[in-house]
């Protein structure tokens, strides 16, 4: 099966769809809203999801990377260039639920501190860049 854009749009809507997004700050590219002011380079694909932290930041899930906009810089990856993904430290007054920051490292060692809407939007991200990180390996070693 070929990781087409049109596939990969349809996984991350599908999995979207089974933590019942949208959400207050964590909605579809095409919804009728104010849009973080983000330029996407082609190679990233079309912006599909976008999820928005309290605090300053977004995180947008595009067909083959992601954009990332952090305390005023903006950060683009393609899929294929993650490592790992995991949850920031928990502080000792925070539970587990308030999740909002995710960690994604680049095979480069770089660390992007990806900001997402609060509790179960920032799980589905985190599990659509599980997903999506997996699909492109796989991808990739099936055609090698």
């Amino acid at each position: 099966m070929k990781n087409t854009e049109s596939f990969i749009e349809n996984r991350i809507r599908w999995r979207a769809d089974q933590h019942d997004i949208p959400k207050r700050n964590t909605y579809f590219w095409e919804a009728d809203r104010d849009k973080p002011n983000i330029e996407f380079s082609k190679d990233i694909g079309r912006p599909i999801l976008v999820s928005e932290s309290d605090a300053p930041g977004c995180i947008v899930l595009c067909t083959r990377g992601a954009v990332v906009s952090y305390k005023g810089s903006i950060t683009a990856f393609k899929y294929s260039e993650i490592d790992e993904i995991h949850d920031s430290t928990v502080k000792p007054d925070e539970k587990k639920e308030d999740l909002s920051r995710l960690i994604v490292s680049l095979k480069g060692g770089e660390k992007v501190r990806a900001p997402a809407e609060t509790g179960g939007p920032a799980f589905c991200v985190w599990n659509i860049l599980i997903m999506l990180m997996r699909m492109n390996t796989s991808f990739q070693e099936t055609v090698v």
